[in-house]
């Protein structure tokens, strides 16, 4: 498989692990975005986190330059996770897997 084709396959998986199976499937299933609007979002969404793997992995320093430099100006005022749903999280997705 092609380095391509890895980080493709792994962006499309944190795309469902991190963001469609969260607070945007509830929109989209009450109807308030569209199907055209949830491709639109979920293409957006590989295509990023694609750059993102891409760049980590062929450019880790200027990977990890990005990710301060957010940190530092655009993502200040975020909530950090609720790391005490990491077991919850691990369970759910151990179920997935059965």
């Amino acid at each position: 498989m092609s380095e391509n084709k890895r980080i493709a396959k792994e962006a499309k998986a944190l795309a469902v692990l991190a963001y469609r199976s969260g607070p945007i499937e509830d929109f989209h299933a009450e109807g308030r975005i569209s199907q055209a609007e949830m491709k639109k979002l979920n293409k957006g969404m590989v295509d990023s986190l694609f750059f993102l793997l891409t760049m980590k992995e062929r450019k880790p320093r200027l990977y990890w330059q990005l990710i301060e430099m957010i940190n530092q100006t655009m993502v200040r005022d975020w909530d950090d996770p609720e790391t005490l749903k990491v077991s919850d999280r691990l369970k759910d997705f151990q179920k997935l897997l059965r």
